[in-house]
């Protein structure tokens, strides 16, 4: 179909989430195992917050401890089942992506502290210890990351594959960038350092902090203004402590933050602040004893997000030091729409070959997936279909339409498969009824035609609450965001099979 010429203009580093974190396996039995398909994944918080809120470390401690009690073998083989989940992360910027795996590596060599863990993925700035950590990572990356053969053969590559060889290529290539970084002469490293203090200096408003207060929920009005403060403090200081002795020494440029799609230098969101994706709101409720004081609530946000990392850590290294870990991690460098298309060419053709798909607009590579750990004898055998997809915010920026109608072939068809989709970007002066402005034409019918509809539509109830979203849209004009969360599920799904045994109950 012929359209217009779509020319990609500068594009925005997006290295840290602007929303809390979900559970991707809600909806699937705590005993089933799952395949999940991230589109736009961005920074693995929901991978992370995934594990923890579905308890898989306490499963997994449990077998272990059962297996120790004098039971009847069937008993112990029984109580040692864990479910597999098996994520498939799709993200446009390798520079995404490099960071997950920098940040999974670390948690699976469990030598670094998680301070400085926190440190080196959120702060754009660094202090001398977790800078040097940080590079001596970097280049054991760059090492084990040779060719597949070396990444596959290391303790890594049980847990953590890549979809495509340009993926591994890519990610090789900004984990080298980082490792030379500190090398670099000083007249670049100085350039880069004022790029950064350059793209630091914005004039904050609230459009830019309301995404950091939408992390405490119902307390979203308390949350405003000590948020707006904080945000203030991380784009000056460019720290997220606000303890002056952490001040103190960082002065290192993250390289992290210094590299994406774009370019060396500084394209971080203008908006980005590592706080909106964690919980906020136990920093803002009065608690009898803790360690969380009211009088100084941009240090109570702080150490609740902290807190919070550092339990989601703590799960992914009791997950992956089993010597049979129920995980994996797949990532693909890539345009989501283009992956999706790649992976409809495997299903029908069966065989993960040259597919005649391009990674991205503008990109001469075609998505070759039998190059990565879609290759034979693949273990386990990557998936075909998902049981969840989750599409982050792309509906603001590919379509809605473009998106459902392309992931519906890859979800698998069960009641319980869900996908997700988000929208931060309202259509129209109401917010709230933004579907039909999508659809263009009638909600129903076009459900009924892609077999999709939304879970809250047929049971006429939702667990996940946006009574602040609605609140801010309305108190704030021109804030230009509303962000709303949909749960998709397949309709026929949801009938019985033909021939099935019904109960038919008769009244008299």
């Amino acid at each position: 179909m012929a359209h217009p010429i779509f020319w990609p203009r500068r594009s925005i580093f997006y290295p840290i989430g602007n929303t809390s974190p979900v559970c991707l396996t809600k909806d699937i039995a705590p005993d089933q195992s799952a395949s999940v398909l991230l589109l736009g994944c961005g920074d693995p918080r929901n991978i992370l917050y995934t594990l923890y809120a579905s308890g898989t470390d306490k499963a997994i401690c449990m077998s272990r401890l059962e297996l120790l009690v004098d039971q009847a073998p069937d008993t112990c083989m029984a109580a040692a089942v864990r479910r597999m989940l098996d994520f498939t992360c799709c993200d446009i910027d390798p520079a995404v992506l490099a960071r997950n795996y920098l940040l999974f590596t670390m948690l699976v060599d469990d030598q670094i502290s998680l301070d400085y863990v926190w440190d080196i993925f959120y702060d754009f700035y660094l202090k001398e210890k977790p800078s040097e950590e940080l590079v001596e990572h970097c280049h054991k990356l760059v090492d084990i990351s040779e060719d597949m053969d070396s990444w596959r053969a290391s303790k890594y590559g049980l847990i953590l594959k890549f979809c495509t060889e340009r993926t591994r290529t890519e990610l090789r290539k900004h984990w080298t960038l980082y490792s030379r970084f500190e090398s670099l002469p000083e007249i670049r490293k100085a350039k880069v350092k004022a790029e950064f203090l350059a793209g630091m200096d914005i004039q904050v408003d609230v459009r830019q902090t309301l995404s950091v207060a939408r992390s405490a929920g119902p307390l979203f009005s308390d949350a405003l203004t000590p948020t707006f403060d904080h945000f203030t403090h991380l784009w000056r200081a460019g720290i997220h402590s606000v303890n002056p002795e952490d001040l103190e020494g960082a002065t290192h440029v993250n390289p992290t933050f210094a590299y994406s799609a774009a370019k060396e230098g500084f394209d971080v969101h203008y908006g980005i602040d590592g706080l909106s994706a964690f919980y906020l709101a136990p920093a803002f409720t009065c608690l009898k004893s803790g360690p969380l004081s009211a009088e100084d609530p941009m240090a109570a946000m702080v150490l609740v997000a902290k807190t919070q990392f550092q339990h989601w850590c703590r799960t992914f290294k009791t997950v992956t030091k089993t010597n049979d870990p129920q995980l994996v991690i797949m990532v693909f460098a890539g345009e989501a729409l283009a992956f999706c298309n790649a992976l409809h060419y495997y299903s029908a053709s069966g065989t993960p070959s040259a597919t005649p798909v391009y990674t991205m607009p503008w990109k001469s590579s075609l998505i070759v997936l039998d190059s990565g750990d879609y290759g034979d004898g693949a273990s386990p055998v990557p998936p075909k279909t998902f049981d969840v997809i989750d599409t982050s915010n792309l509906t603001d920026h590919l379509g809605f339409l473009n998106v459902l109608v392309t992931t519906r072939p890859l979800l698998t068809v069960l009641a319980s498969s869900t996908l997700h989709t988000e929208a931060l970007l309202p259509l129209g002066p109401n917010a709230v009824s933004r579907f039909a402005e999508h659809f263009c034409g009638d909600v129903d019918a076009v459900c009924l035609l892609l077999d999709l509809a939304p879970s809250a539509s047929l049971s006429k109830f939702t667990t996940t609450s946006n009574v602040h979203e609605v609140l801010a849209y309305r108190s704030f004009e021109g804030t230009q965001q509303f962000h709303e969360r949909v749960a998709w599920k397949i309709t026929s799904a949801a009938d019985p099979l033909p021939g099935a045994n019904v109960i038919h109950i008769r009244g008299d």
